[in-house]
């Protein structure tokens, strides 16, 4: 089990560092309202880009503690609750612009992997 949950965190690290630094100005069909890129994305949630800036590091840098949680587990909990955190925040801005309910699975699953790393 040890091992599945490090994939686990691995493998949410890896997906939000994707998001957040690689494909951020990339469209893509879970970003909220018409959006084509996260600084758009923000726009459509009516905040700021100071706001998105935060987001961005406070995701980046919660993404890559986890992925190094895989060898140092203290990490693990508090890490995957914070980004558990950010998810939830994900489906409430989506919730928020009345974005089609699909838009919001992948913060939602995240938000389970955050879950079941947090548990374990």
């Amino acid at each position: 089990m040890e091992i599945t949950v490090s994939i686990l965190q691995i493998v949410i690290g890896l997906l939000v560092f994707n998001v957040w630094s690689l494909r951020r100005h990339q469209p893509s069909p879970w970003r909220g309202g018409s959006a084509q890129t996260m600084r758009q994305e923000f726009k459509e949630y009516g905040l700021p880009i100071w706001f998105m800036k935060a987001v961005k590091w406070i995701k980046i840098s919660l993404a890559l503690l986890l992925i190094v949680g895989a060898w140092i587990p203290p990490l693990t909990k508090p890490v995957a609750v914070g980004i558990g955190l950010m998810m939830i925040g994900a489906v409430i801005m989506h919730l928020k612009i009345k974005d089609p309910v699909h838009k919001s699975y992948p913060a939602s699953l995240m938000l389970l992997a955050c879950i079941t790393v947090a548990a374990v």
